[in-house]
């Protein structure tokens, strides 16, 4: 993982122990939730994002899909590079936060509870 997606993980309340090329061994002293960012397709990122910004466990979430009342439609993404390059341009909210916003955007039958993803 880079720095910046080390410092989201820290913002949004993870540890982040140790960044690797190769899966580690598991340590018994700690729960470990293994993300390979350069093998996973963008679905897989963005549901453990969904996951995160919700706050629950991940067998709590259920995708359904239906029509999509959003301007950004079911999927939304933004390359920042040529931003950051040029106009020395960062972003103001952690993806973390991002995804969250757009989580409270959604009518839901009950209010999610705030829970750190771990």
């Amino acid at each position: 993982m880079g720095r910046h997606i080390c410092a989201a993980f820290t913002a949004e309340g993870s540890e982040v122990l140790a960044t690797a090329r190769r899966h580690a061994p598991r340590v018994a002293a700690h729960r470990f939730r293994s993300l390979d960012v350069a093998g996973s397709t963008s679905e897989e990122l963005a549901r453990v994002l969904l996951v995160m910004a919700a706050g629950l466990p991940a067998e709590t979430i259920r995708e359904q899909r239906g029509e999509v009342h959003s301007r950004g439609a079911d999927w939304i993404q933004v390359v920042t590079s040529r931003a950051a390059r040029l106009l020395g341009w960062r972003p103001r909210f952690t993806i973390g936060e991002s995804m969250r916003a757009m989580c409270e955007t959604v009518d839901a039958d009950q209010s999610l509870p705030a829970r750190h993803f771990a």
